[in-house]
């Protein structure tokens, strides 16, 4: 487990030199309204600090160096054509986007992570998917991608999707079907936000606030609701509808909670 990009933002030579200051300046939802920021996502955080990012940067740098050594190391050792290469993360940092830090809402800064693949033979290079996908399908996607034998030991009563098709498909691109959702939820058993998830859209529900519906396609740096657009109702049902179905299934505390129950079932009509 790779520990860095993480605070504090420390790196060693020459890459805690490696970038400037100047070239870094807030992102463009640093100074949103407050109208345009749920209040489930709490308080400000830091100001936006240029020089921590470039040494943000510097420990990027690091890593994607490092993983180009174990990657040649690899195949040196004649071993890169077959083994399967997986470079993920376990979330993101806003690194002042919606004027905070770090992690811990639903926001794509935050909650979204990269899913990079290399598997010779079985996954055509190149491939893209846009299908949503959660940490917990990543045990039955990768074990099947590994072989029907450790698939078959491993995945007795392991919840989560196997999406392996999806990869090893022939097509380049992949398009979910409108079913495709995951759930994302505050950590914890406190009531908190619980957001259901597509590659388009976002639901969004919190006893600290109204609902959100976020449209990447048409907001993509989600400072607008769109939990009342006539055109997103049919939107908005399917999803109220895929998290009431989750809430008891999975026995979310969040979802217990009575402002949440209300707002489901309205939002369900």
């Amino acid at each position: 487990s790779i520990p860095d990009p993480h605070g504090p933002n420390r790196v060693r030579a020459p890459y805690d030199q490696m970038f400037q200051a100047s070239a870094f300046s807030p992102p463009a939802t640093f100074d949103q309204s407050k109208d345009q920021t749920p209040a489930y996502v709490g308080p400000p955080s830091k100001q936006f600090n240029a020089d921590q990012m470039a040494l943000y940067f510097g420990m990027v740098k690091c890593i994607d160096d490092n993983v180009g050594r174990l990657l040649a190391a690899l195949e040196t050792e004649g071993m890169l054509e077959n083994t399967v290469v997986v470079f993920t993360s376990d979330h993101g940092d806003l690194c002042g986007e919606h004027h905070r830090d770090n992690k811990g809402n639903p926001y794509e800064a935050s909650a979204r992570v990269p899913f990079l693949i290399a598997a010779p033979g079985k996954i055509q290079p190149g491939t893209v998917l846009d299908a949503a996908m959660a940490g917990i399908d990543f045990t039955p996607t990768i074990l099947r991608l590994l072989g029907t034998h450790a698939a078959e030991v491993e995945l007795d009563g392991v919840e989560g999707r196997d999406l392996s098709p999806l990869f090893t498909a022939s097509t380049t691109t992949n398009t979910p079907q409108p079913s495709d959702y995951v759930v994302l939820r505050r950590a914890g058993v406190a009531p908190g936000w619980v957001a259901v998830v597509t590659d388009r859209y976002k639901l969004v529900l919190s006893p600290q606030d109204e609902p959100w519906l976020f449209d990447l396609e048409q907001d993509p740096d989600e400072l607008t609701n769109f939990i009342d657009s006539p055109q997103h109702r049919d939107v908005r049902m399917r999803l109220a509808q895929a998290m009431a179905a989750y809430g008891p299934a999975h026995q979310d505390p969040h979802l217990r909670h009575p402002k949440m129950l209300s707002d489901l079932e309205l939002l369900q009509r």
